[in-house]
């Protein structure tokens, strides 16, 4: 795997244990297993994981969605300062959907003009508007 348990998890299943249900646990592990693919598919041998599992507590205080997927451990949010993830998604999106991920559309996620603050939000939830590639 490309991406650990405990890059996606970051200690949170300890600090939040009585919120780190099973059900989270197992959705982890797919999460996990999916985002690895992809980056495997693109060549990519290690990617920074910016933000996994968000217990409600610390998604409010980020600013998300009541609704987020990284609530329920169904989002990873990759750090992506030279594109190549997302540009890699965008030229592949038929292997997004061999690999069952959605990604927030790159014009949110890559609207910084500083490197440090690009990430590539993908899902293995479709979105409202089912699209592959979609904005929020």
């Amino acid at each position: 795997m490309i991406v650990t348990r405990q890059d996606y998890l970051k200690g949170r299943e300890k600090k939040f244990s009585q919120e780190f249900t099973d059900d989270l646990s197992a959705n982890t592990n797919k999460i996990i297993a999916r985002a690895s693919e992809l980056l495997s598919r693109a060549g990519i041998t290690k990617a920074y994981v910016t933000s996994g599992w968000r217990p409600k507590s610390i998604n409010a205080a980020q600013g998300g969605s009541v609704n987020s997927q990284h609530i329920f451990c169904n989002a990873i949010d990759l750090f992506d300062p030279d594109k190549k993830i997302g540009q890699w998604c965008v030229q592949n999106v038929e292997a997004l959907a061999e690999i069952g991920l959605w990604m927030e559309s790159l014009l949110t996620t890559h609207a910084s003009e500083d490197p440090q603050g690009r990430w590539v939000h993908l899902q293995d939830v479709p979105p409202k508007s089912g699209n592959r590639i979609f904005i929020p």
